[in-house]
Parts: structure tokens; sequence; C-alpha cells
């Protein structure tokens, strides 16, 4: 718990200082799983401009190009629909069929489903993501920008 010293000139209390320097103690949190080596999910992952989304191998990339080879991009391509099969079934419950989902806790198993297909990245792909880029999926689906407000 953060203890708060005397107010300053705002009137609000001000949080002590940790030890480090920091306001606040870094606290870790319970249940995530991440190996040290792990790349961090912070924002956007940087995808390197000349490497294969699937093996991360270097090859000369013509604009979109993001496989180096037909294996490459059928297999990539095999694990999203296989993935997004159960991430959309979960997805469409949670949405249309409320009572079941509180029920049966659907949103947690959404986010272990995607804890887990994170998991397979980081031991058999290296730490590349297995999803497409927003900048990618917003190119091809514009209609996904679109705001629909309440009639």
């Amino acid at each position: 718990m953060r203890s708060f010293s005397a107010p300053s000139g705002s009137g609000r209390p001000q949080p002590t200082p940790s030890p480090d320097g920091g306001c606040c103690p870094a606290k870790p949190r319970k249940g995530r799983y991440r190996p040290s080596d792990a790349p961090r999910l912070n924002g956007s992952i940087k995808r390197p401009a000349n490497a294969c989304q699937e093996c991360g191998a270097a090859f000369d990339r013509p604009s979109r190009k993001t496989f180096c080879s037909a294996k490459c991009r059928m297999a990539f391509h095999n694990r999203l629909r296989d993935r997004g099969a159960i991430v959309a079934s979960l997805l469409m419950i949670n949405r249309f069929e409320r009572d079941l989902a509180k029920e049966k806790g659907v949103l947690t198993m959404l986010m272990r489903a995607a804890s887990t297909f994170r998991q397979q990245d980081i031991r058999e792909r290296g730490g590349r993501p297995s999803w497409r880029s927003l900048d990618d999926l917003l190119r091809d689906h514009p209609w996904l920008r679109a705001i629909r407000g309440r009639v």
C-alpha cells in the first residue's frame, strides 16, 4: 500500500517516493507468465523491415511483402485461421449470449487463449507476433474505423 506525506501547496497528499527515486514502488503482477528474455508488448512491436513474419529470416522485401516464401505465408495464415476460430467464437458468445458468457467466464477464457497463444509465440517462434499489425488490418478493412452513434 502506498503511504502519503504531508500535503504540498495543492492541498492534495503526495506519494512518498520509493527508495529508487520513483513515486511508486514497482510491483510484480501476480499470475503473469513472462520469461525474462521474452519481448515486451508495450504499444506496438517493432517489426524488422526485412524479416519474414513467420520464420524471421532476412530477405529482399518488395513493397508489402511480409513473408519470404509461400510455405511461410501459408503456415502463418493457417495458425491465424485456427486461433481466430477460437477467438471469434468466444467473442461472439461474449457479445451476444451475455448470460451464458457471464455464467461460464467466457471473457476469462478469451484472455487465457490470448495468453496461451502469446506463450506459444515466445516458445516456438522466437517471440515474433502471430498477428497482423493494426496498420495492416485498418488498411485492408477501413470499416473498422467507423464509429456508430446510438440511434
